[in-house]
Formats: C-alpha cells, structure tokens, sequence
C-alpha cells in the first residue's frame, strides 16, 4: 500500500514537471499559443487537486474545527484553479480578435527573480481609443522593436490577431 502511493506520487511530480518543461518551451505567440496556456492551466489544476487529496488523506475521523479548515483550503485551491482557467476558457470559446493598433511600442519586463521571466508586450491603441496590452514571443519583439513607426509609413499601424482575454497574439496581419 505503501509503495503504491510513493509510486503515484514519483509519477505526478514527474507528470508536473513534464508538462512545466513543455511550457517553457512552447512559443508565447503564435498559433500555438493556447497551449501554453493549457499548460499553465493544467499546472494549477494539479497542484490544487494535489492539495485537496492531501486534504483528505490521514486520519479518518477530524475534528469539526479541523473539518472546517480542510473544507475551507480545498476550497480556496478549486476556487484559485477556477480563476486561473476563467480568461483561457473565455478565450478558447470566443475565438480570436483581430484589430489594427496605432501609437504602437514593444517592452520587455523580467519579473522578481529575472531567471526564465522575461515578457515582452505590443502595447498600441485600437480604432475605438482602448489601449491594449498583447504578450508577445522574444522573436517578436525583435522585430517589432527594430522597426522605426514614426518614419516608416506603413509602420504606423499593426494589424493583429490576438485572444482578448489573454492577451496573446497569434499573428500578424497584412492591412
């Protein structure tokens, strides 16, 4: 009985760290891009259903101070995995958004500890005024970034075509 639960567990952190790998490596634009949001998903989803069996495994009968508890952080992690799937969802039934943007500019951003966490983002106004915020791949910013908008003409506006939710571009059109 033993050795079966050690197993399972071996298994699901070798199962959380393959599907974190395959995250890391699958593109921040393109058309591929709902899968690395699926992957960020998925992760989530895991380590809450890890918590909430983790919950539930011990001793058969608790206290009812105890039983609050564990009710109240099961809860609290379905319901942080329920947040975190709301915009990919929202995402994958409403389709794709494609809108031209102006007064466009491209930054980068690490996040706190700087390792594996750079995020590029295409920021420009669309046609109603709205300012939009888009994640992009490195490659992207790239050459994005390399493009002069106030001197080139045609650089002027982007068309792209993006999830509204997310914010992840899935490509660029010719206008």
């Amino acid at each position: 009985m033993k050795r079966e639960s050690k197993t399972g567990g071996f298994l699901f952190w070798v199962l959380l760290l393959a599907v974190i790998i395959i995250g890391f490596f699958l593109p921040k634009s393109g058309s591929l891009v709902m899968l690395d949001e699926f992957c960020n998903v998925l992760v989530i989803w895991m380590i809450g259903i890890y918590g909430v069996t983790r919950l539930c495994q011990g001793r058969k009968t608790f206290s009812r101070s105890e039983k609050r508890f564990r009710m109240f952080f099961a809860a609290l992690c379905i319901g942080f995995a329920v947040f975190f799937t709301i915009q990919p969802a929202a995402d994958l039934l409403s389709g794709t958004t494609t809108a031209s943007f102006t007064d466009i500019e491209v930054t980068q951003s690490t996040a706190h500890t700087g390792i594996f966490s750079h995020h590029y983002y295409l920021t420009g106004t669309d046609t109603e005024g709205l300012r939009h915020r888009l994640e992009i791949s490195g490659d992207d910013y790239t050459a994005l970034n390399g493009r002069t908008y106030d001197t080139d003409p045609l650089g002027e506006s982007i068309t792209v075509e993006y999830y509204e939710y997310t914010g992840r571009v899935v490509g660029y059109c010719e206008v």
